[in-house]
């Protein structure tokens, strides 16, 4: 993926597209292509200090200029509270390309040509930034200054009168405290050639720590453009994208260390910017095996000779299967400790942590179909230890220490749903072993009723839920104290998960000689599967009702969500009327690489996603289009109506999208009218996950 000089030079939209390059913990580096932060999550080190929380923006950006011929040339671009653009580096970026999910940048000035790359190591929090000179007419002097930081990702830090302390470090390089009690920052800066026998040398690395902020006179004053930044804060750093959310928009950093070096073509300046205590691999080494790893990781999918986008969305699966490391977490009010083998699953990019129902919808997508077998064991065992009354956690927070919400009614279902397709994908029965127990009590639990009102209506097998001041489906926005789609009573996609549970349970238990259990289970199943058409479908009409005895009766609005009872493994209805479900949703809801949540004429339709968080909750379920759900449509398409084809090209559609906002990756969700703007978090774990998962069904 790559972007020229004429794509480069249009600001607005070198501002709109992103990269990200993620750890394996949680932790990121995130930004634009021009240059900019614009969002109060953007920065070089946002480092996971709990992995997979305690996300922490360490470095905010970097002040680069370069010297040819004598002129100083600006690299770096920063957006100002004023509405300036200083510096402006950008109008020197020739071009732009993602190796992978590795970002690189080409700049042309005074008759050189200079490359710059972003990486980090994985397992590590720790960010490498390397310049490399690849022409010029002589040498070319580079100043590179760190602009540190440290806040919560995501908030924004305006006038900030802390004083940070930068002391000189044993290996060279420095240590950034933003207090005396601050995360320490080690910035450490060198020089490599390329070639064999090429040998380093080190880079001058000055760190200064504040001036008084209260001072009078030139110590105390702000840095502005041109200045020597070293030991200033830079101040009214605009966030654009956040000004577009109604969010803090304005932030500070502190310009705690500057490194400088002389290069010749063909050699770099590294600068490596950890949160690590010390050990963190040299660059050469680093950047080698970052590229070896998304190598391995096609290798290991089996998709060397996949199409360009089953590749592309491999490494950015790998993105969201992280680590979690913290000792324990209060689930509760008892600890539970983590498993040193556990894996999560990062919902969303920059700011969701792991979510119970994200993590089992993804699953599949990024572990099974990519040969991952293992991380998806590691998650399943994990997210089991957290069972509480027949529901898995519906959000971990973004700390330790803090109970799990538990407010879901498909998440659990989902988890059934995930064990059962790794067992279908691997043959190992070991995990459906260890794990049997811990379905049979989720089962059981609906069957009994559990919180939330989750709960099996005696009269008709299907599965209520539903409590005021509670969203329990995946359509779960809620602005304050109003729950903007509740769907209490029996939401039709529920219906479809709770139908697949008692299948898949059915079957686990009869081959391990529980026939009474088994029969039981696929009793059950039956009068859901026999209610459902008794209550869903109606004559003459091509959709599903989309919940059933609600407060107040049914809804018959036009949603995605029906889509699932033709989609499963074990659909609840087929035929002619799966075809009419299909037809229904191409006809209102689909959108390229998305579906729309509700049908363009239902008087609550909103097609515009923007404004403060009580607009876009408004609108987050009520006309805007995800991509997660082409998954679901693909699926449905194909079971319907033996179109795979058809199916395949409803999600190879993402190939245009993956250069349209989160680079190579794929957008949370799309805005329901034309021009469908992406939307949301730029890199989303299951609009990756369920795109790959169908190229994977059907495409190969």
């Amino acid at each position: 993926m790559s972007f020229d000089r004429e794509a480069c030079a249009e600001l607005d939209a070198g501002l709109g597209r992103e990269w990200l390059v993620t750890n394996g913990l949680g932790g990121y580096a995130y930004g634009t292509v021009a240059g900019a932060p614009t969002r109060a999550y953007h920065g070089l080190l946002v480092a996971a200090m709990s992995p997979p929380v305690g996300r922490t923006a360490l470095v905010g950006a970097l002040l680069e200029t370069a010297t040819i011929a004598g002129e100083a040339v600006d690299l770096s671009t920063l957006e100002l509270s004023t509405g300036a653009i200083a510096p402006a580096g950008y109008t020197h970026l020739e071009a732009f390309r993602l190796d992978g999910m590795l970002p690189a940048w080409r700049f042309v000035a005074g008759g050189a040509v200079l490359e710059r790359r972003v990486w980090m190591a994985h397992g590590r929090n720790t960010t490498y930034v390397r310049w490399t000179i690849v022409e010029a007419p002589g040498a070319v002097g580079l100043t590179v200054t760190a602009l540190v930081t440290e806040r919560d990702h995501h908030d924004a830090i305006t006038v900030d009168l802390r004083r940070p302390i930068v002391e000189d470090a044993a290996d060279g390089g420095v240590i950034v405290r933003m207090s005396a009690g601050g995360i320490p920052v080690r910035i450490r800066a060198s020089v490599a050639r390329r070639g064999p026998g090429a040998v380093g040398r080190p880079a001058a690395l000055v760190g200064r720590s504040a001036a008084d902020p209260w001072e009078s006179g030139d110590a105390g004053r702000p840095w502005r453009p041109g200045d020597e930044p070293t030991g200033r804060w830079v101040r009214g750093i605009r966030l654009r994208a956040e000004s577009e959310r109604g969010l803090a928009d304005v932030t500070d950093a502190y310009a705690a260390a500057t490194a400088r070096a002389w290069l010749t073509v063909g050699e770099s300046l590294d600068l490596v910017l950890s949160a690590e205590p010390g050990g963190d691999p040299p660059p050469g080494e680093a950047l080698a095996a970052a590229h070896e790893r998304q190598r391995f990781l096609i290798a290991l999918a089996g998709a060397e000779s996949a199409e360009p986008l089953v590749r592309q969305l491999v490494v950015a699966a790998d993105q969201f299967v992280v680590e979690r490391r913290p000792a324990a977490d209060a689930v509760a009010g008892a600890a539970v400790g983590a498993g040193a083998d556990d894996r999560t699953v990062i919902a969303g990019y920059p700011w969701f942590t792991d979510w119970g129902r994200d993590t089992m919808i993804a699953l599949p997508g990024l572990c099974l179909v990519t040969g991952r077998a293992d991380d998806a064991a590691r998650v399943l065992r994990g997210f089991a230890r957290y069972v509480r009354d027949g529901l898995i956690p519906n959000s971990f927070p973004d700390a330790t220490g803090v109970v799990p919400g538990y407010h879901t009614v498909d998440a659990s279902l989902w988890f059934v749903h995930a064990v059962a397709e790794y067992a279908r994908a691997t043959g190992d029965e070991r995990l459906v072993d260890d794990l049997l127990p811990t379905l049979r009590d989720i089962v059981e639990a609906h069957v009994a009723g559990t919180r939330f009102g989750i709960g099996v209506d005696p009269a008709d097998g299907l599965l209520w839920a539903g409590e005021p001041g509670f969203q329990l489906t995946w359509m779960d926005a809620k602005a304050g104290e109003w729950v903007v789609t509740p769907r209490m009573g029996k939401p039709v996609e529920i219906q479809a998960l709770w139908h697949e549970a008692l299948i898949d349970l059915a079957g686990a238990v009869e081959v391990r000689g529980d026939a009474a259990a088994a029969a039981r289970y696929r009793a059950m199943a039956e009068r859901t599967r026999a209610s459902f058409r008794a209550r869903f479908v109606r004559p003459g009409i091509d959709h599903l009702l989309d919940v059933v005895d609600g407060p107040a009766g049914a809804e018959d609005r036009v949603r995605p969500n029906q889509l699932f009872a033709a989609a499963l493994p074990h659909p609840l209805v087929g035929g002619e009327v799966a075809r009419a479900v299909v037809r229904s949703v191409e006809r209102a809801l689909r959108v390229p690489c998305a579906l729309r949540s509700l049908a363009p004429d239902d008087p609550g339709y909103a097609g515009r996603y923007r404004g403060d968080r009580v607009t876009r909750d408004a609108a987050y379920h009520q006309g805007t289009a995800w991509t997660w759900l082409v998954g679901a449509c693909a699926e449905a398409t194909w079971r319907a109506t033996g179109d795979r084809e058809g199916a395949l090209a409803i999600v190879r559609e993402m190939v245009g999208h993956l250069s349209e906002a989160g680079l190579g990756s794929v957008s949370e969700c799309l805005e329901g009218d034309a021009p469908y703007a992406p939307k949301g978090c730029t890199h989303q774990a299951w609009g990756v996950s369920e795109t790959l998962r169908i190229l994977r069904l059907l495409g190969d």
